[in-house]
Parts: structure tokens; sequence; C-alpha cells
């Protein structure tokens, strides 16, 4: 009995620590389940808020950040002269990933440091705020909120250490073949402390800011003084200007706060200024006997192409033969870096090069140029033809074409080209002649003014000196004359509101909308009168101070203003044997 009762009491207690551990591992399994799942939540609930999107459902965040406020505050007067600025934002930003964040004028010699902190920027001078001065902060268009939102162009706040602000304003454009440029650096200089030796890529300007997407800039709050003003393309991004590699524009006036000349509207064109002098990179005489030059830097055009006999070509081991330049194929172009020259027939040998660019400079120089026979298999080619596809009328239409080397004149025939007019259709008279080695005119003594014309080319007829033909089909080029009775006409009268310009002439351009053919008239008085084809016309105009027919765009050394120009505000319409009449060009 006591043993059976001892086996039950054992069996007992052996049954109830065989269900512990199981009891335990599903407690721990429950409580295992339950953290996992708090996890997976508060993961959901983490990642669902860490996420930059719109709510669900909602309309796409295009809000952009803009300044809510300052320390000190935008407008203070009197303020201590402490060491920092904080811009405070309406939403959280981000820096610009290049660039400068913003802009403190004047210029501190050591530069800030900048502090960002979610919603604001703290701007950390060296030292303390100078006495008696207004001080202006621009945030940068690169500043962006999280959802790169880029902030209000309108970001600008200032403040004085003195009495009052001051109150001077430049407003303007920037722009490069007549295309608004953004993102340039525009420097306002203390002109008394220029010279015309000045280092400007050593100078800090006294005020800086860039151009928006629109190539406009504006300072505000400037002194009663003299400044100048350079807008520049800061390649190596050091807020410095240098003339030697980086393209610029200057103002056609003097900067002079609180003087008479409107300031509130400049037009600055970039330009370059290559103070280096452009030198040879090479020289060489290719298979279809050309001289192919490359320079290390563009030159002008204009007096060289005119005087090609200064440019010549000398046989080392015999300087008796001495050859001049006869044709250059970019006679067109106003500058170029490369050069395409024809000499007369030269024999083989190593000669030397001397090529004169301007008036004033020695003649650059280069002492290897061999001359060596070689086949030649590249077929010519017809670099341009004219007229373009705008219409003209008949006494001022050119026919012209442009070759990519010379051809051989003995293979042409009276049937080389044709002259087709539209109405009615027939074969026109047609001469031609050459004005150099790359360039064939034609002449016809029948075209009629509203017709359409084609010029009918046989490829296989025109032959370099090598023997190979531009093709081996015919081909057409289309042109128009105009009717002189779609002729309107525009008058008016130029205002000039610069100072010492009152007796210069004025160039006006008349550029019909959708057509890049450009109708130009030099002024000499007041008031004007042309007659151009009925359409839609935009006008623009520049002093010639020079008189030299081309809008002179300053240098910096020596400096030299700009000549001024301006833009017409509206668009000008004209209707066919109707005068448009009171125009009234200001030019500020």
């Amino acid at each position: 009995m006591v043993g059976e009762s001892t086996r039950t009491r054992s069996g007992k207690r052996s049954d109830q620590n065989q269900g512990q551990p199981v009891s335990q591992y599903r407690v721990f399994l429950n409580q295992y389940i339950l953290s996992l799942g708090i996890f997976i939540f508060l993961w959901f609930i983490f990642i669902s808020c860490a996420e930059i999107a719109s709510p669900p459902g909602g309309e796409e965040d295009k809000v952009k950040p803009y300044i809510i406020g300052s320390e000190p505050a935008n407008g203070s007067v009197n303020v201590p002269c402490g060491d920092r600025i904080v811009l405070y934002f309406s939403e959280r930003v981000n820096p610009p990933q290049t660039g400068q964040s913003v802009f403190v004028s004047p210029r501190p010699i050591i530069k800030p440091k900048l502090k960002w902190k979610s919603d604001r920027l703290e701007i950390i001078f060296a030292g303390s705020f100078n006495i008696n001065e207004t001080y202006i902060v621009s945030a940068s268009a690169g500043i962006a909120d999280l959802r790169k939102n880029k902030l209000d162009s309108a970001g600008i706040i200032a403040f004085s250490t003195g009495a009052s602000l001051d109150t001077g304003r430049i407003k303007g454009l920037v722009f490069s073949d007549e295309s608004p440029k953004p993102g340039l650096y525009v420097a306002l200089y203390d002109l008394a402390a220029l010279t015309d030796s000045s280092a400007y890529d050593s100078l800090i300007p006294a005020y800086l800011t860039q151009t928006n997407s629109d190539g406009r800039f504006v300072f505000d709050y400037l002194p009663p003084r003299e400044f100048r003003l350079v807008a520049f393309e800061d390649k190596n991004r050091d807020e410095l200007f240098n003339p030697s590699r980086e393209a610029f524009a200057v103002t056609d006036r003097p900067i002079l706060l609180g003087g008479e000349t409107s300031l509130d509207d400049l037009r600055l064109s970039m330009t370059s200024q290559d103070t280096l002098k452009p030198e040879i990179i090479s020289a060489t005489y290719t298979s279809n006997r050309l001289i192919r030059v490359r320079l290390s830097r563009k030159i002008p055009l204009d007096w060289f192409s005119k005087h090609l006999d200064q440019t010549s070509i000398t046989l080392l081991n015999d300087t008796s033969l001495i050859y001049q330049a006869l044709s250059l194929l970019e006679e067109e172009s106003e500058e170029s870096s490369n050069l395409t020259l024809v000499f007369p027939d030269l024999v083989e040998g190593k000669y030397k090069l001397q090529l004169k660019y301007d008036s004033a400079s020695v003649a650059l120089v280069s002492s290897d140029v061999v001359v060596k026979e070689s086949e030649d298999k590249t077929p010519p080619s017809l670099v341009m033809f004219e007229p373009d596809q705008s219409s003209r009328f008949p006494d001022d239409l050119e026919i012209r074409m442009t070759f990519s080397e010379p051809l051989d004149t003995t293979k042409f025939t009276p049937e080389t080209f044709y002259l087709w007019q539209e109405e009615p259709d027939s074969l026109l008279q047609l001469e031609w002649d050459w004005e150099d080695a790359f360039r064939l005119r034609f002449y016809s003594p029948n075209l009629s003014e509203g017709n359409n014309y084609r010029l009918v080319v046989t490829e296989f007829e025109l032959i370099d000196r090598s023997g190979n033909a531009l093709g081996d089909s015919l081909s057409e080029h289309h042109f128009s004359t105009l009717d002189y009775n779609s002729l309107g006409s525009i008058s008016g009268q130029i205002l000039k509101h610069i100072s010492g310009q009152e007796k210069s002439p004025v160039v006006l351009k008349f550029r019909k909308v959708g057509q890049q053919q450009i109708t130009t008239l030099l002024v000499e008085e007041q008031n004007f009168r042309i007659d151009v084809p009925a359409g839609d016309y935009l006008m623009t105009a520049y002093i010639d101070s020079d008189r030299n027919g081309k809008r002179g765009t300053g240098s910096i050394y020596p400096f030299s203003f700009a000549e001024t120009q301006a833009a017409y505000p509206d668009t000008v319409s004209v209707r066919s044997r109707f005068e448009t009449i009171g125009i009234t060009f200001d030019i500020r």
C-alpha cells in the first residue's frame, strides 16, 4: 500500500514536471510574437513618418519655402554691433548642392561661417558689424525644402547699425547671344579703390549677387557711392573675377547711386577678353592642298580676312620662295580659332608660316609646316548656300555657294547650273564668277518680284583639283523674292536719355517674329522711317558711339563702357501698303 501510494504520488509529480516546460515555452512564444508585432507596427509608423511624400490622396507639395523672419529684423535700424544674423524659413530647408547659400553685403573680409539648423540659418561673422553700415543678406535660389522646392526669389533682408537704411537700387538683365544668362555673379566694386592696373582676380567685390533663371539681377539698399559693375561667369567658383579666363559683361554707363542716370533697367551682354597672345598650335598641309591652322584662342577675322596678303608662307631652304595667302574659308565668321587657307601651288618641303591677324600685333610664326603630297580621296562639299529661306527683294538678293575647297573650273559646262522660275515656269539666264577660291557667286538679270526660284546643280561636274566629284546626281536649292506691294512701313522717333550721347547715331534692328532675318536702319537724327514686309516685328537698338557699325561690348583692360542697347517693349505689327506710325523708342 505504502509502495503503491508512493508510486502514485511519484507519478503525479512526474506528470507535473513534464508539463511545466511546455507551459513556459508557450508563454515565451506568445511574448515573442507580441513583441515582434509591436516592433513591426512601430517600424511601419516610423517609416511612414520619415517618408517624404504627400499625404495619400492629397496634392503634391509644390509650395516654395520662404523667409519668415530674421534677427536682426528686416528693416531695423540702430542695430547693436553684434556678430551674427539668423534667417528663419517657413519650413525645414537644405543648403544648395552647389554654389553660395547666402550673399552678405558689404562682403566681410573673412567669410562668415554658416550653421544650418532645421528651418533656420545662422550666419556668424569673424568680428562685429561695422558702425553706421547697411547690411543686406540675400538667400540663394538654390536653397530648397525636403521636397526640393527651391526658395522664393524674394529672399532678401536688410538692417542698419546706423540711424537709417541706405536706399540705392540697381536692376538689370544679362544675356548672351540674345538669350538670358542665369547663374552669373554680378559684382559691385568700389570705384575709388580701382585703377586700370587693378587685378580683379584678387579683389573682393563690395557687393555680390547672382542672376536668376530669367537672367535678371537686383541690388537694394546701396549707399550713395560710385561703383563699377561687372557680371562674370565664375568657372572656378572662387567668387572672384578672372578677366583672362572668364566671360564677362560691363555696363554702358557709370554706376553712380543718387545720380541723374537711370540704373533700374541695365542691359548687359556677355563678352570675353583674352589678354594672352594667341599662338599657333598646329599648321598642317592637307591632302586637298589647303593649310589648316589651329590657334590657342579665337581671333577676330574682320581685319585678317581683308589683309590676307600680309599672311605668307616661306620655303626654308629657299627663302626667295614666299607665297601670300589667297583665300580664307571662314571669312563670314566674326572670329575663329581654326583657319583654312589657300596658297598658290607649293613645292614639297618645310615652310615657315607667318600669320598677321591685326594691324597692331606681331605676326604669329610656325616654322615646321611640312608640305608633302598625298592621295586625296575626300570629295568636296557645299558649306553654305545663300540666300537662306527668308525672302528678299530682287535688288537685295545675292546668290552664292561656298565650297569646302577650290574646284577645277575647267570641268564646268553651260549645263552645270540651271536657274528656273516658277511663274511662269521658265529657264532664266544665269551667269557666275568666283569671288575667291571658295565662293562662287551667281547673277541673273531676269529676277522678278514676288516669285519662287530653284537653282539646279549638276553635282558630278563640281570636281576638286584631285578629281573627286561633289556628288553623282542633280540637287536643287530654292529661294524666293518679295513683292514690293507687300511692303508696309514703320515710322517714329528715337529719344536718347543717355548723357553725352545726344549726337551719336542709333542702329535700329527689326526682326520679323518667327524668322532670323534682321533688317537694319542707321538713324542719324531723331525721326526714322523704314519699309518692311508685312508681319510682326521685334525692335532693338544700340547707340553706335564709335560709328563703326558694330555694337561695342566694352573691355576690362583698358576699361571701357559698352555701347548702350535697348529693346522696344511691344511687338510692332505692319500691314501691306499701310504705315505703322507713332513709335516712340526710348533709350534710357
